[in-house]
């Protein structure tokens, strides 16, 4: 049982790496839409990017889901909406 373990050695320097989160200004412009790791960026430890990116694109299913999408404003409400929303 003694050396289970094997070598125990000391770090003695230690580095870090700062999470930090990036945020787009804005999620749309016209007809686009940023989803996921386009519109927030996230250190990839945090291993999250591709949960907002689903997250976002079902927010943005639902929203299409709930207008009639017939013409130009009706895109635009769904985009402001989702704007919004996430």
């Amino acid at each position: 049982m003694k050396n289970r373990l094997g070598k125990i050695i000391i770090v003695e320097n230690l580095n870090y790496y700062p999470l930090k989160l990036v945020l787009a200004n804005t999620n749309i412009s016209n007809r686009l839409v940023l989803l996921g790791n386009t519109s927030k960026t996230i250190h990839p430890i945090g291993t999250q990017n591709f949960n907002l990116a689903i997250r976002d694109l079902i927010c943005l299913i639902n929203l299409i889901n709930l207008y009639d999408i017939c013409d130009y404003r009706c895109c635009l409400n769904i985009l402001n909406q989702y704007e919004k929303n996430r």
